[in-house]
């Protein structure tokens, strides 16, 4: 006998089209919803299977504080929505990622790596966070390349916020060292932005490593040749 899987019973993603990801022949694995639907139907469900394996998936990963990946398939009040083999996984705002997110609809369509933060079973309530994994992914990136610096160091970055004190320059992502505004210059500089502009790629030398904290401190000054102060106290 026949059955019938409606587009809503097709996938947990409302972007998913049978006619694209089935061809006749292929077997699948459905739930029976209703044997007759009133018509002599019987009604099936591709999304219930999904649902329930892919709860079994989430379950685990919970329990062994596993990452899980899933593709962004909403933007919501409050935050996004991820499917997980066929599971809805909220996702708020304060956990997609370390920093703050002006635009959600820029996930939608991706496919993310998150963890499972909180699964109630009984109300198949189930929240996924980003923020530990990837604030995890940073640390890793900087341990990385500290490992490459030492005192003294030429480098090059990318100049990624300006401040009144100083400039941070990006040595490679997520990786921010400290330009102070007396470190830019021989020759006096009265704001930071007189002499640099976000984007602006620069090269200093590493003045200071500060192992615990992750701290790097930069100095332009120290490539200029004395001079350049020299010549800037004689003209006063």
């Amino acid at each position: 006998s026949d059955g019938i899987i409606t587009r809503g019973e097709y996938s947990s993603d409302a972007n998913a089209v049978p006619s694209k990801e089935l061809n006749v022949g292929d077997k699948i694995e459905v739930f029976v919803v209703r044997v007759n639907d009133g018509d002599g139907n019987v009604l099936l469900s591709r999304k219930r299977i999904e649902s329930m394996k892919g709860f079994d998936d989430i379950q685990k990963a919970y329990d062994e504080k596993t990452p899980v990946e899933g593709k962004v398939t909403e933007v919501v009040k409050g935050g996004i929505i991820a499917v997980v083999n066929g599971v809805r996984v909220f996702i708020p705002s304060s956990q997609v990622s370390n920093k703050f997110v002006d635009d959600l609809s820029v996930f939608k369509g991706q496919t993310i790596t998150f963890n499972i933060i909180e699964l109630d079973k009984s109300k198949r309530r189930i929240i996924g966070g980003r923020k530990a994994l990837i604030e995890k992914e940073a640390q890793a990136k900087k341990d990385a390349v500290f490992a490459t610096l030492e005192v003294g160091k030429k480098v090059k970055g990318t100049v990624s916020r300006i401040t009144d004190f100083g400039a941070f320059v990006e040595l490679a992502p997520g990786v921010d060292a400290l330009l102070h505004v007396s470190q830019i210059s021989r020759a006096h500089v009265e704001k930071p932005s007189d002499a640099l502009s976000v984007g602006q790629e620069i090269t200093a030398k590493v003045v200071d490593l500060n192992e615990a904290e992750k701290k790097i401190s930069l100095s332009m000054k120290a490539l200029e040749p004395e001079t350049v102060e020299a010549e800037e106290e004689t003209a006063e």
